[in-house]
């Protein structure tokens, strides 16, 4: 079985048991202060509340954590999605229990303690997401937490009820291996039709549709599925359903305006002589292999030229090993998640050139660049890639300095004399 990043933070507290169990309780939660950091260690390890603060220490000293301004902190999120499945492993059932309601409950304080503070908004949000994510794990009490944070989404105003349902969608990836409550996969529709994804929202909507039952959502999801899908006749009963489930006005006449742009569609068909899709991704090397696949990945100013071919799992980056070229080990993972993704580690050789930004925008860059190459490989790899979202360029850059400031957005110090 192939070591995981998660695997190696373990192995750095050593045989602790109590250290691992401390690193865990931090991974299962998706942000922390000391606070919320101590009493959900005490609630895996059952330590005293100075035990607990020293195992927080031990914890924050790890290169995984990232710190931020005021006092929050996390794991990495590479190193959280790698440490999940020890959570179950590793503790038992009545202490991860444990464990997600303390989280639940600090997420839920910590919401209402920010609620009504200027500048706050984004806290009290990711405060009621966390505590829904924790909820979720908890088959006892997951259906009611869901339902709770659908009346909490529809009375937000838009941008925040996006902000919400972007989050949710974002952490249900990681429980795609568990059946999530419907309002949960509503909302998680709502943020596919945010993004443009129509596959998404389809897939979405039309589970929805399925356990449909009167009520806003479902009618809603019923009209939205009805308008995306190609089928006729799944159309109109989808518009009918969200009549029969909602009648108010509102719902009516968007209804109604779908259904006089309805017509019957013939299915999409390519001429024969055009190639297949996979065909139009292959690029091969001026002077190289017929079986070898050159992409491109950029993050902030990072440019990697990614060749792929197949072989046994060596890398070459800039003519050294990938463990001599990037020495964290969570630059190393960034770099190899396509493979994991696409469970093809040891099945290729891949060189790769980058040049521009530091290390950890050229680890992002070879990854957007090894997903593409994969991508050019075979079509099929497109939807574990597109799942855990290696297929999007980061267009997040430094903002430029303006003239007459001191940065980007700062200004010089006032002097009125």
């Amino acid at each position: 079985m192939q070591r995981t990043i998660g695997d190696y933070y373990l192995s750095l507290l050593g045989p602790d048991e109590v250290a691992r169990q401390a690193l865990l309780a931090c991974a299962a939660a998706i942000s922390l202060d000391d606070n919320t950091a101590t009493q959900a260690v005490q609630a895996a390890t059952e330590r005293t509340e100075t035990e607990a603060r020293h195992l927080v220490r031990t914890v924050k000293e790890l290169d995984c954590v990232w710190q931020e301004w005021d006092g929050w902190w996390y794991i990495s999120h590479d190193v959280r999605r790698s440490l999940r499945d020890h959570i179950t492993v590793e503790l038992s059932v009545e202490t991860a229990a444990r464990l997600r309601r303390t989280l639940a409950r600090c997420a839920e304080e910590r919401a209402e303690h920010e609620e009504g503070a200027s500048g706050r908004d984004h806290r009290v949000l990711q405060g009621r997401v966390e505590a829904v994510y924790h909820r979720m794990l908890l088959p006892d009490v997951a259906q009611q937490s869901a339902e709770a944070i659908v009346e909490f989404w529809e009375a937000l105003p838009p941008d925040r009820a996006d902000a919400t349902a972007e989050a949710l969608d974002r952490l249900a990836d990681e429980l795609s291996d568990q059946e999530l409550p419907i309002e949960v996969t509503f909302l998680r529709g709502i943020a596919a039709r945010q993004r443009g994804d129509r596959n998404a929202q389809k897939r979405h909507f039309g589970a929805v549709w399925e356990h449909g039952r009167p009520g806003r959502i479902f009618a809603a999801a019923a009209r939205i599925f009805g308008s995306l899908t190609d089928d006729f006749p799944t159309a109109r009963k989808a518009l009918n359903d969200s009549l029969q489930w909602d009648k108010s006005a509102e719902n009516i006449k968007a209804v109604a305006e779908i259904h006089s742009n309805l017509k019957p569609r013939k299915p999409h068909s390519l001429p024969e002589f055009l190639p297949p899709p996979t065909d139009r991704y292959r690029k091969l090397r001026k002077h190289g292999r017929n079986d070898e696949f050159h992409a491109i990945g950029r993050r902030k100013t990072a440019v990697a030229r990614v060749y792929l071919r197949p072989g046994t799992g060596r890398w070459e980056v800039n003519g050294r090993t990938l463990e001599d070229y990037l020495p964290r080990p969570v630059l190393r993972h960034a770099a190899i998640r396509p493979l994991a993704a696409t469970e093809t580690e040891g099945r290729y050789d891949i060189k790769v050139n980058v040049a521009g930004g530091g290390l950890r925008g050229q680890a992002d860059a070879i990854r957007l660049g090894v997903a593409r190459a994969l991508l050019m490989v075979d079509e099929e790899f497109r939807g574990p890639l597109r799942a855990e979202r290696l297929l999007t360029r980061d267009p997040r850059e430094v903002e430029r300095k303006k003239p007459g400031r001191s940065g980007a957005r700062k200004r010089f110090q006032f002097s009125k004399r």
